[in-house]
């Protein structure tokens, strides 16, 4: 029928309504996604062995209501001697089954996996509220390996109001870009670094980080460098053999506590034979 209305009281039965209309009613004003929390509604975690814990909260889907009211404990399938694996958690809008359910989809193992594609269909409907990297031989989930997807609004995101939803998917994929730039550089060098201490005989260590140490001081006096004073309260000559562009900053200090106020320091370029105070 072109034409639809509801909700009007039953007059010998002539206004029985299905649970569908409920559904598309409460959907015209109310979007999909997971409700926000203060601190943890739905968020995957680490739990035991290869369990993850996905705590108490709730979710909206097509016009129907999913509550989690006490932590419940999902299981990873085994991880591949070989292979790495992505899956999905998800909550599941089944209509065939009738339910709203937290699942598990396991992905397909491969060198570079890919997390399984989110079911969007008539009878099923998924919001992804995180993913979880088992690399082979995996046999304990940490947290290092689920990512939260909640903030992602093209596989789940967030009920902020009637009518429409936040988008948080730049936020989100801004964040995931910077966490995955972060740990390629900043690990690739501590990698380097520790792989450079392993190879060094426990007797060399410290004279390996002796020279670090040395390398530093003598990098001192240059543009990036820190000068010292000498007993008298000079910058050593050899400090002063500085070749930079830019501004020069030089730090004056009390060595009696006393006022610095009128201190002047004389700065000579030999090159010109000008001096600059």
């Amino acid at each position: 029928m072109a034409e639809s209305s509801s909700f009007f009281n039953s007059v010998s039965g002539d206004r029985v309504y299905a649970a569908d209309r409920f559904a598309q009613y409460f959907a015209s004003f109310i979007g999909n996604g997971v409700f926000p929390n203060p601190s943890t509604g739905l968020q995957a975690t680490t739990n035991s062995a290869m369990t993850i814990k996905l705590p108490t909260g709730k979710a909206w889907i097509n016009g129907y209501f999913y509550y989690n009211s006490s932590d419940l404990a999902l299981t990873i399938d085994t991880a591949d001697g070989v292979l790495h694996r992505k899956d999905n958690v998800v909550i599941r809008w089944d209509l065939t089954n009738r339910s709203i359910t937290a699942v598990v989809v396991k992905g397909t193992p491969g060198s570079s996996p890919s997390a399984p594609a989110v079911v969007r269909t008539a009878e099923q409907y998924d919001l992804k509220v995180a993913e979880v990297y088992i690399a082979a031989g995996t046999t304990t989930i940490t947290q290092g390996m689920i990512a939260d997807t909640r903030l992602d609004n093209t596989v789940c995101g967030i009920v902020t109001q009637t009518v429409t939803t936040i988008s948080t998917t730049t936020l989100y994929n801004q964040i995931q870009a910077d966490l995955t730039t972060f740990k390629s550089v900043n690990e690739a060098d501590f990698a380097a670094w520790l792989q450079t201490m392993k190879d060094i005989p426990p007797e060399d260590a410290a004279a390996y980080l002796q020279g670090q140490i040395n390398a530093i001081n003598d990098s001192k006096g240059t543009a990036n460098g820190i000068a010292t004073l000498d007993a008298d309260g000079h910058v050593p000559k050899e400090q002063l053999n500085l070749n930079f562009v830019g501004h020069l900053i030089v730090h004056v200090a009390s060595s009696d506590s006393g006022s610095v106020d009128g201190t002047k320091v004389r700065i000579r370029n030999e090159q010109l034979g000008s001096n600059y105070v």
